[in-house]
């Protein structure tokens, strides 16, 4: 075996490096925070604040309005429409619209939200008129359960004023002849629910007693978009919406597009407006 040539007592320079570094390691490991308990929730204190780059610099401060709609006398008319059928993976029959116009009222709810008649449900009043959307459609056509579906597109509140103007804009999306108001096969707690009895899964139904034949539709969506004008200007639009689409079928029961017989809409629109707003 070959010894190394290091005499008895004496430390050579790399001895003295590996005996430093040993030394050394935990007062290196504690300063890294690990376990120094007097400094790291400090730390993790001041990075939440506001104005240190922590993350709620991104999640500013804002004020809550209510915002509470009727959707009146509303049509859904145009666009391009086609039929397609496919074979794979699954056969099925969907119709498909591009550019369909829908013009309803976006008029103010008067209903009080508090029972003592406090607040209102809409606390932006200025933030009404003509809702206009151009919105693409993906709807099922074959059995069962036809005429769900999905839609999506943008839009914009005009001014019901002798000027017309754009009071907010934004994008939307939504499904069709769906329901998502019913209860779940959950165990709650007592005196909690997690639904409301009043919907099924399905909600589309076809209505063969009325001359033409009609299709009653429910509508469920999101708006999202900003205002443009008036006392809430800048504030984000937060809402969602349900309603019926009233569509007019031939006598086999298939589902005629607007373009050819426009359909009507009615429903509601409820969620809030974000604004900024400056803390003390």
């Amino acid at each position: 075996m070959i010894r190394p040539n290091v005499r008895r007592g004496f430390i050579t320079p790399l001895m003295a490096i590996s005996l430093g570094l040993a030394i050394l390691a935990p007062y290196a490991y504690r300063s890294a925070g690990s376990s120094d308990q007097s400094v790291a929730p400090k730390q993790v204190a001041d990075a939440n604040e506001t104005g240190n780059g922590g993350p709620l610099d991104n999640n500013p401060a804002v004020c809550i309005v209510g915002f509470s709609k009727n959707l009146c006398n509303g049509k859904l008319t145009g666009g391009l429409w086609k039929r397609v059928q496919c074979t794979t993976p699954i056969e099925c029959k969907t119709l498909i619209g591009t550019d369909a116009l829908l013009r309803v009222n976006m008029l103010n709810n008067p209903d009080m939200c508090d029972p003592n008649g406090l607040a209102r449900c809409d606390e932006a009043p200025d933030v009404s008129g003509v809702f206009q959307a151009k919105l693409n459609f993906r709807i099922r056509l074959n059995g069962p359960c036809p005429v769900r579906g999905c839609w999506e597109g943008t839009w914009t509140l005009f001014g019901d004023g002798p000027v017309i103007f754009p009071i907010a804009s934004g994008n939307i999306e939504g499904t069709l002849g769906v329901g998502t108001h019913r209860v779940p096969l959950c165990v709650t707690p007592v005196g909690v629910r997690c639904g409301d009895p009043c919907e099924r899964c399905y909600n589309a139904q076809l209505d063969p007693n009325v001359e033409p034949p009609r299709w009653i539709i429910h509508v469920e969506g999101s708006i999202r978009g900003t205002v443009l004008e008036g006392q809430h200007a800048g504030c984000r639009v937060c809402v969602t919406m349900q309603g019926y689409f009233v569509a007019e079928a031939d006598a086999a029961g298939a589902l005629i597009p607007p373009d050819d017989s426009p359909w009507t809409f009615c429903g509601t629109a409820d969620g809030v407006l974000e604004c900024n707003c400056i803390t003390p």
